[in-house]
C-alpha cells in the first residue's frame, strides 16, 4: 500500500497546531485550574468563576457557527490569526484585571477566538492534506486538543506558584498566542497558499454544507452524543462517589480514563478511516460500542468491567468525533470551506445545547436520584442512532480530491 509522507509545508503546519492549542488551552482552563487563588485575588464567589469558564464554551459555540459564515470573507489563515490576536485580549484582560467584569469580557474574547481557530483549523487541514492523510491527521488534531488541556490542568498550578501569580502566565500565554498569529502568517507567505486567504466575498459556506445530506445527520449524531459525554465527563466522579462508594480520588482517576481513552480512540479510528470498506457499519459499531460503555459505567460493580466499560466509552467518542470530521472532509466535491462548516456545525449545536445539561441534570437527581439522572440521558441514544442508520449506503465511498499538498 503507498504510504503518503507529510511534506514540510504539513509538518510545520501540524507545528503550528501544537502551539496553538497550548496557548489556547491554558487560557482557557485557568478559572478551573485556578479557583481558588482567583477567587481570593477579585473577590469571586464560586458562582462567577464558574461563569468565567461557561462563557468561553458559550462564545466557542456561538463563533463555530459565526466564524464558519465569515470563513469566506476572511479565508482560514486570517480567522486564525485574528483568533490568535483575541487570546491575546483575553491574556491582557486577565493580567490587568482587577474586578470580575474585566476578566470576563476578557473570556468572551477567549470564547470568539476558540470558535474562530476551531473553524480555521478544519478548513486548513481540509485544503492542505490528501484525502487519505486526512483520518490521520483529525485524530492527531483530536488529541493535541485533549493532551494540553490534561497538561495544563497538570501543570499550571505549579507554573503560578513558580511564577508567584495566576496573572503572570496570562501574559505569558497571550504573547505566545500572538507569536503564533505571526508564524500562521509566515507560513501563508512561505507556502503561498493564497486559495486559503479567502476571496473577498461572503460565500454563503453554510448553506452549502447544510446541503449535504451527510452532514445533517452528523448533526444529529454527534451533537446528541456530545450531550452523554458532556453529563458523563460533568458528574460521573460524583456519581462513583455516591453510589460506588468509590474514593474522591479513585473516582477522579477512574474518571481520567475518558480522555485518555479517547486520545487512542482519535488515533485508531483516524489512522484505520482510509481503509473502511464499510464506513457506515464501522460508526455503527463506534455508536454501539459508545452505549455499552455508557450503560456499563452505570450498572458494572468496580472492578476490571468498569474499568473497562470506562475506556470503552472514551475511546468511542473521540473515535466517532474524528472519524465523523473525516468523512465529511471526504464528501465529494465539498470545499474546504464547506467542510470546516460543516465540522463546526456539528460541534457547535452540541456545545451550545450542552449548556442546559447541569440544570437538566440537577432536575433529574432530585426527581431520581443520580442513578436515574444518569441513565434519563440513555433517551439520547435513539435520535443519533436513527440518525446513523439513515445516513445513504453510499455514505464512505472513497473519492479522489486530487493533491492538496
Amino acid at each position: 500500500m503507498k504510504r503518503y509522507a507529510c511534506s514540510r509545508k504539513q509538518m510545520v503546519l501540524l507545528a503550528l497546531f501544537v502551539l496553538l492549542n497550548v496557548c489556547r488551552n491554558f487560557l482557557w482552563v485557568t478559572p478551573s485550574a485556578m479557583m481558588a487563588p482567583m477567587m481570593e485575588d477579585l473577590a469571586l464567589n464560586y458562582r462567577q468563576v464558574g461563569q468565567l469558564s461557561l462563557i468561553v464554551t458559550v462564545f466557542m459555540g456561538v463563533f463555530l457557527i459565526v466564524g464558519s459564515a465569515l470563513l469566506g470573507k476572511l479565508g482560514a489563515v486570517n480567522a486564525m490569526i485574528w483568533g490568535q490576536l483575541f487570546f491575546a485580549v483575553d491574556a491582557v484582560c486577565s493580567f490587568f484585571g482587577n474586578s470580575f467584569l474585566v476578566v470576563f469580557s476578557g473570556k468572551v474574547f477567549c470564547g470568539i477566538g476558540y470558535g474562530l481557530t476551531t473553524c480555521a483549523t478544519t478548513a486548513l487541514i481540509a485544503a492542505s492534506f490528501r484525502p487519505e492523510q486526512l483520518g490521520k491527521i483529525n485524530g492527531i488534531n483530536s488529541c493535541l486538543g485533549s493532551l494540553t488541556i490534561s497538561v495544563a490542568y497538570r501543570f499550571l498550578p505549579a507554573i503560578c506558584r513558580r511564577m508567584g501569580s495566576w496573572r503572570t502566565p496570562m501574559l505569558l500565554f497571550g504573547s505566545g498566542a500572538v507569536c503564533v498569529a505571526g508564524f500562521f502568517f509566515l507560513w501563508n507567505k512561505i507556502s503561498n497558499c493564497g486559495h486559503m486567504i479567502g476571496t473577498g466575498k461572503k460565500e454563503l459556506v453554510l448553506r452549502g454544507a447544510l446541503q449535504y445530506l451527510e452532514i445533517r445527520k452528523f448533526l444529529l449524531i454527534v451533537s446528541t452524543l456530545m450531550l452523554v459525554y458532556v453529563s458523563v465527563n460533568s458528574y460521573y466522579p460524583n456519581y462513583l462517589h455516591q453510589t460506588k462508594h468509590f474514593s474522591l480520588e479513585d473516582a477522579g482517576s477512574l474518571a481520567g480514563l475518558i480522555s485518555i481513552a479517547g486520545m487512542a480512540g482519535s488515533l485508531l479510528a483516524g489512522g484505520l478511516a482510509h481503509r473502511i470498506r464499510y464506513p457506515k457499519r464501522f460508526l455503527f459499531g463506534l455508536v454501539l460500542l459508545f452505549c455499552s460503555g455508557f450503560f456499563g459505567m452505570v450498572f458494572l460493580a468496580p472492578g476490571v468491567p468498569l474499568i473497562a466499560a470506562t475506556c470503552c466509552f472514551g475511546a468511542a467518542y473521540l473515535a466517532i468525533s474524528s472519524f465523523s470530521t473525516t468523512m465529511i472532509m471526504r464528501l465529494p466535491d465539498i470545499k474546504p470551506l464547506e467542510a470546516s462548516a460543516g465540522v463546526s456545525l456539528m460541534n457547535a449545536c452540541g456545545s451550545l445545547v450542552a449548556i442546559a445539561v447541569p440544570s437538566v441534570q440537577q432536575f433529574f437527581i432530585d426527581k431520581v436520584g443520580m442513578k436515574g439522572a444518569m441513565l434519563a440521558f440513555a433517551v439520547l441514544f435513539v435520535p443519533s442512532i436513527a440518525g446513523m442508520l439513515s445516513l445513504p449506503k453510499t455514505f464512505g465511498v472513497f473519492e479522489n480530491k486530487g493533491d492538496h499538498t
